[in-house]
């Protein structure tokens, strides 16, 4: 079993990508044609549920795209219900630390190495046809840790040292908050910080990535060395695409 996106990863080229807000799998479909390298499907803070993660899943093999499915934090029933679903990259939210690194590589890898619960009729299993599934699970999962405050920077490098972490996730919003900045993801502080750690990740040797508003920001991102960056959303983009429009119709 092959993870494309794992893959990748490790090429020197940026990957761009898009994040997916809107719930809508005709969206995502749309945009697994559109030329990204990846699509985030977000079910934190979207109208997205894991229930209906393989939905996107399928919506996205149109075009090929992998998708990162961002989980809402690391209840072990919904991790193994996306994993079953047929994510492969899994983003966990607010990591604070090794211990919850630890935690999170945990739920998804089958036993001896983890928690996850044994299942054989499902969609990642090819529902069941896949006999070799159970074996290759755990080295084809691709987990990603986001880290979303100024505590959780100061843990980068042992939050990156844990067995399983493939990369970590440099979270502009929150970070903004822990630094009395909330909302202000480009001012410099927010910037510099977000810097600072792609920088100690360059060194780590860890693929590292983030989400920035603009396609300049995106630009930036990549100049500061990080791996992985998305440009806005799906909805974000509509709705620039629309302001663009108007005020071009109105000239």
């Amino acid at each position: 079993m092959s993870n494309p996106f794992k893959r990748i990863l490790l090429d020197s080229k940026p990957l761009r990508g898009i994040w997916m807000v809107s719930g809508s799998t005709a969206i995502t479909e749309a945009l697994s044609v559109a030329g990204w390298d990846f699509l985030v499907l977000d079910l934190e803070h979207a109208a997205v549920s894991p229930w209906n993660v393989a939905d996107h899943l399928r919506a996205a093999q149109m075009g090929g795209t992998p998708v990162i499915v961002r989980l809402a934090d690391a209840n072990p029933g919904f991790v193994k219900q996306a994993l079953d679903a047929g994510a492969q990259n899994l983003m966990f939210p607010f990591v604070e630390d090794a211990e919850e690194a630890r935690h999170a590589v945990s739920l998804t890898r089958y036993a001896p190495e983890g928690v996850r619960g044994l299942a054989r009729v499902m969609r990642a299993s090819r529902y069941g046809t896949d006999k070799d599934y159970a074996k290759v699970a755990n080295a084809s999962i691709c987990i990603v840790a986001q880290l979303e405050s100024i505590q959780a920077l100061g843990k980068l490098q042992e939050v990156a040292a844990v067995d399983g972490i493939d990369a970590l996730f440099i979270g502009p919003g929150d970070i903004s908050a822990s630094l009395g900045l909330a909302g202000e993801v480009e001012h410099p502080d927010v910037i510099a910080t977000r810097n600072q750690g792609f920088e100690t990740c360059r060194k780590l040797g860890k693929p590292v990535g983030t989400i920035a508003p603009t396609v300049q920001s995106v630009k930036g991102a990549f100049a500061s060395g990080c791996t992985f960056a998305a440009v806005s959303s799906d909805i974000g983009t509509l709705l620039t695409a629309s302001r663009q429009a108007q005020a071009a119709l109105n000239d």
